[in-house]
């Protein structure tokens, strides 16, 4: 299986363990291990935030329902700044996503697309996926099902990515930070 489609301009993801459950060339791979929060903005002209609990590949997955900004607005032949923030607060994440459409000039114009607070509770995934997340192993090492199902996730050793699939996009001053939030 190549691709995939979901048809995303860019995804930027983290913080998250899905490295470890990418299974398309791997069957040993972890399907549990796939949670992690990401910034998309699709083909379709949809940006959105989504919230992955784990890795399935059958439906249902193991996504919680897509937070969809207001505004979808996605040019084609067009620089777009993206900018996924993840910021522990108290017992919650607050999950952000940015862009910019100056091409960083003067350090770019960011415009807060979408915002959710995650507090465990509010953003889970759908009824239909709760038994199949429920079947997986709950694994050992780095397999390692996230529990409860429904929490904010923030575990340690994270790590953060990029992702595109179905159409050629051009990358350019690419960076991953983390910030003290104290």
């Amino acid at each position: 299986m190549t691709g995939g489609t979901i048809h995303v301009h860019c995804r930027l993801m983290g913080p998250g363990e899905h490295w470890n459950a990418i299974t398309d060339a791997n069957p040993n791979a972890c399907p549990a291990a796939g949670h992690e929060y990401s910034f998309e903005i699709k083909d379709n002209g949809t940006i959105q935030l989504r919230k992955e609990e784990a890795h399935l590949e059958t439906t249902p997955d193991g996504y919680a329902v897509s937070q969809i900004s207001d505004t979808d607005s996605a040019p084609y032949n067009q620089w777009i700044g993206m900018k996924l923030v993840c910021q522990k607060q108290g017992s919650n994440m607050k999950v952000e996503g940015w862009r910019d459409m100056s091409d960083g000039a003067s350090g770019g114009n960011w415009i807060k697309m979408i915002e959710i607070l995650d507090d465990g509770t509010n953003w889970k995934l759908p009824s239909g996926a709760v038994s199949a997340f429920n079947a997986l192993p709950t694994g050992s090492g780095n397999c390692v099902k996230i529990s409860p199902i429904d929490r904010i996730l923030d575990m340690p050793g994270s790590a953060c990515g990029l992702r595109v699939d179905n159409t050629k996009v051009n990358f350019k001053k690419f960076s991953i930070r983390e910030i003290n939030s104290a």
